[in-house]
C-alpha cells in the first residue's frame, strides 16, 4: 500500500485538507520570506546611501578648512580621512577631500546607485565636483607660482573635469521623468558651467600675457550657489595673495 493509499486510509478528510492547504501555502511561505528579506535589504542599501550623503556634507564644509568629520567608521574611510585631516590647506586638502569623497561613495553604496538620474548626480557629486575643485586648487597654486606651464596644464585639467561634471549633471537632469532634478539643478549646474567657461578664459588670457591679478570676473555667479548640497559656486575675485581666485571654488 502506498503512501497515499495509507493518507486516504487512515487519515481524517479534516486533516487531509489540512495536508493540502499546506502544500499549497508552504511556497507562498517561502515567496512572502524571500520578498521581505530582499525588501528589507533593498531598504538597509538606500538607508547607508543616506547616512553616506549626510557624512558627504561634512566632508564638503571642511575641504576649506572646516571641522573635520567624525572617524566613525561606517563607511571604511579611516585611511581616508587621516590623510585630509594631515593634509595642508590648497591643492592637498582638495586631493585627500577628493579621495575621501570617493571613499564614503564607495562605502555607503552611493557608487552602486540603480537609478539613472540619482547615479549621473552622485557621479557629479563624489566624482567630478571634487575633481573640479582638485584642478581649481592646481590651477591657483600654477598662478601663484607664475608658472606658465603649470598653468597650462591646469587649465587643460579644469576644462576636462568642468566637461565630466557638466556631462553628469546634464544626464541626472535628462534621465528623471518626473522633472523635479532638473528643476533643483539646472540653475545651479547652469552658473557652475558658466563659472567655469570664466576661470578657462581668464587662465587662456593670462597665458596669452594678461596680467597675474585681473579685475574680477564679471561672468562669474553674484553668489554663492549650491549645486544640491555640498558642492558649491561662487564669485571671487583675487585671493589675499594676489594671484587670481577661481570663481568655480568656493
Amino acid at each position: 500500500m502506498g503512501w497515499l493509499e495509507r493518507i486516504n486510509g487512515r487519515w481524517s478528510f479534516g486533516a487531509r485538507i489540512a495536508l493540502i492547504c499546506g502544500l499549497f501555502a508552504a511556497p507562498l511561505a517561502l515567496l512572502l520570506f524571500l520578498f521581505v528579506q530582499a525588501s528589507t535589504a533593498q531598504i538597509a542599501f538606500s538607508a547607508k546611501e543616506l547616512e553616506g550623503s549626510r557624512y558627504l556634507t561634512t566632508v564638503w564644509s571642511a575641504r576649506d578648512g572646516g571641522a573635520a568629520p567624525a572617524d566613525d567608521g561606517r563607511f571604511n574611510q579611516a585611511e581616508a580621512l587621516k590623510a585630509f585631516v594631515a593634509a595642508g590647506p590648497g591643492l592637498p586638502r582638495a586631493a585627500a577631500g577628493a579621495d575621501l569623497i570617493a571613499a564614503v561613495a564607495d562605502g555607503s553604496n552611493l557608487t552602486l546607485d540603480p537609478d539613472l538620474d540619482s547615479f549621473y548626480v552622485m557621479d557629479a557629486v563624489t566624482v567630478r565636483l571634487p575633481t573640479t575643485l582638485k584642478a581649481v586648487r592646481e590651477l591657483e597654486a600654477a598662478y601663484a607660482e607664475g608658472r606658465r606651464d603649470a598653468v597650462v596644464v591646469a587649465t587643460e585639467h579644469l576644462v576636462m573635469a568642468s566637461a565630466q561634471a557638466n556631462a553628469s549633471l546634464a544626464a541626472g537632469m535628462k534621465n528623471n521623468a518626473s522633472g523635479a532634478t532638473r528643476q533643483a539643478l539646472e540653475a545651479r549646474a547652469t552658473a557652475f558651467a558658466a563659472a567655469a567657461e570664466a576661470t578657462t578664459r581668464q587662465s587662456q588670457a593670462f597665458l596669452a600675457g594678461a596680467s597675474l591679478d585681473p579685475r574680477p570676473l564679471r561672468a562669474s555667479p553674484p553668489r554663492s550657489t549650491s549645486l544640491g548640497g555640498p558642492p558649491t559656486s561662487n564669485s571671487t575675485g583675487c585671493s589675499a595673495s594676489g594671484s587670481p581666485r577661481s570663481s568655480v571654488s568656493s
